[in-house]
């Protein structure tokens, strides 16, 4: 994937909907929420989320040289 110049995170979370995330509203679950991972996930979800920060830190640079595009 480098050589195409794309940011991998190789750590994947496979989330539920029904049971990872607590709805204010069940009947409605377009509504806000908040995820409310399982237990098992908790590793996982700590690493994935540590390689995004880590790659947000490093493309941080890129971010601010890059031109707006033209609308």
């Amino acid at each position: 994937m480098r050589e195409l110049r794309i940011a991998d995170v190789p750590t994947q979370v496979a989330l539920s909907m029904f049971t990872d995330f607590t709805f204010t509203d069940p009947r409605g679950p377009t509504q806000p929420g908040t995820c409310t991972p399982a237990p098992h996930h908790a590793d996982a979800l700590g690493r994935m989320l540590e390689e995004i920060i880590a790659w947000s830190a490093v493309l941080a640079p890129l971010r601010a040289q890059a031109q707006p595009l033209p609308a």
